[in-house]
């Protein structure tokens, strides 16, 4: 969530791999933005939301996708 949240612009503090509070604040920032429920969960819609925003329009497939 970290790595995906800093490039399309909601900090998320230090890249530790630790979901702290910093990184809470950034993915319920990254869900409103995205007209999701704003949980702090990185459920399946949130990770498809994230993940085409960070690697953008040409990508290849990803799991996300399926």
């Amino acid at each position: 969530v970290q790595t995906c949240a800093l490039p399309i612009c909601y900090p998320s503090g230090a890249l530790d791999g630790i979901f702290g509070s910093a990184t809470e604040t950034a993915l319920k920032a990254v869900q409103r933005s995205f007209s999701l429920t704003a949980d702090g969960v990185c459920g399946c819609q949130s990770w498809k939301k994230i993940a085409s925003a960070a690697v953008g329009i040409g990508r290849t497939a990803t799991v996300v996708d399926k």
